[in-house]
């Protein structure tokens, strides 16, 4: 030990101010990593919140959560695709089927309309020339005066029976 109390805390001070140095690095650092995982926990409490809630809601770890939550995606999924995969193959072999065979060429024959339904030109000019030969209206029938009351006197009770407002049945 030194000889007075001064010289011994600055020997103190000299030997362990190293020392300090490094461990308030090393604490400067940890609390660095301390403050970068305190933000990564927080990003990814919002990406993972609905885990961390249903893990507190059934008492369970998020790993049992995460388990059930792939066990999901998987008998809800792969059936699905199954099914999607069955269902293109089925349609892909009807499509086969109903796609005509190539047929060879025909030779196209031109035909006028009326031969189409199996008629002859001389019936379609002989049912024209009946068409336009129609017979002219009959004139109608003069009505006596006495079909003319009779007429007048039946208008006259409708109006009697239907009242001033109704409607007039013609």
């Amino acid at each position: 030990m030194p000889e007075n109390y001064r010289t011994a805390k600055r020997q103190l001070r000299e030997e362990y101010n190293p020392k300090v140095i490094v461990l308030n690095d090393q604490i400067l650092g940890i609390k660095q990593e301390v403050g970068d995982l305190k933000v990564g926990l927080i990003e990814t409490g919002v990406d993972v919140g609905p885990a961390i809630y249903l893990a507190k809601i059934f008492n369970t770890d998020i790993d049992t959560v995460v388990k059930f939550f792939i066990f999901i995606l998987i008998f809800v999924f792969d059936p699905l695709a199954v099914m999607l995969v069955i269902a293109f193959n089925q349609a892909l072999i009807l499509r086969q089927e109903e796609t005509p065979k190539i047929l060879p060429l025909r030779k196209r024959i031109n035909k006028n309309w009326w031969e189409i339904y199996g008629e002859t030109k001389d019936k379609i000019l002989k049912r024209e020339d009946i068409e336009i030969k129609s017979p002219e209206p009959e004139p109608e029938p003069e009505i006596q005066s006495e079909e003319i009351e009779e007429i007048e006197e039946i208008e006259e009770k409708k109006e009697i029976m239907l009242g001033k407002g109704s409607i007039k049945i013609v």
